[in-house]
């Protein structure tokens, strides 16, 4: 198997680890989100740790999604 081959199983298995991590977040927002993280790594030389670093990124947003209050409904008066 290439190298891109295993980075993109490697990346496969993020998304399924947060997936399961996150079950709230609905698997294309997982997806869209590594997907972006990811592509931010297209030019770099060394690409051993790229999935760790990707999974770990995601992952900090989605905590930070989660933590977030969202907006309250206005309640009408």
């Amino acid at each position: 198997m290439e190298k891109a081959e295993n980075e993109d199983a490697a990346m496969a298995h993020v998304v399924d680890r947060l997936t399961t991590q996150f079950p709230s977040v609905p698997v294309g927002t997982i997806e869209d989100a590594v997907d972006a993280v990811h592509g931010t790594f297209d030019e770099a030389p060394v690409r051993d740790f790229v999935p760790v670093i990707v999974e770990h990124d995601v992952k900090e947003q989605l905590r930070e999604a989660a933590s977030t209050p969202e907006a309250a409904p206005e309640q009408p008066a």
